[in-house]
């Protein structure tokens, strides 16, 4: 699920799918082209924060979830963990290896819902997590491009429905393949 630098910043942007207790979720962060024209790429630190919804209050009452615990692991440019069960910060990019990009991976202890908790990052970052955990009626989209092999892989957990409906409009002249997979079953 794609969220924008504009979404990330300030309070942050709720979250937009639901994710599944034990399921491992990759979140990428990465910088957009610079367009100011001062370099190609922006650069520097930033941070990220998932924040479990606080109540009217400002508080986590005891009947909060903990949608911030589970097992954390960074792969490539997120540093210098801090968490709790209701919240977690990365520092992002200190001693990356492709300094635009920071990626972790976050296995939640317990099921968060649609809009249970904010995602916000500091410094122009634009971030997709994979993969997307589809709700019944939301529609999953690539938005084209020359991108090989691009992969939208969706989660449907098991209160969702029994009905997937896969439409597929191709482009013009850019040859197109489709592989379902449901379970270990190919078509």
């Amino acid at each position: 699920m794609p969220y924008t630098a504009d979404e990330l910043k300030g309070a942050g942007h709720l979250l937009k799918n639901q994710m599944l207790s034990g399921d491992t979720y990759t979140f990428t962060l990465y910088r957009p082209k610079n367009q100011t024209g001062k370099s190609e790429n922006l650069s520097g630190s930033g941070y990220f924060t998932f924040e479990t919804v606080r109540d009217s209050n400002g508080f986590y009452p005891a009947s909060t979830g903990r949608y911030a615990s589970g097992t954390k692991t960074a792969i490539s440019g997120s540093n210098t963990l801090i968490s709790s069960p209701y919240i977690f910060s990365y520092e992002l990019n200190t001693n990356s290896n492709t300094p635009q990009t920071s990626s972790f991976e976050f296995i939640p202890d317990v099921d968060i819902p649609v809009s249970g908790a904010y995602l916000r990052a500091t410094g122009d970052y634009d971030m997709y997590i994979s993969p997307e955990t589809q709700d019944c009626g939301r529609q999953q989209q690539f938005q084209g491009g020359q991108n090989y092999p691009t992969q939208l892989q969706s989660i449907l957990g098991s209160s969702t429905g029994t009905n997937v409906t896969i439409s597929v409009r191709t482009g013009t002249s850019i040859p197109d393949r489709w592989v379902l997979t449901l379970g270990n079953t190919s078509a």
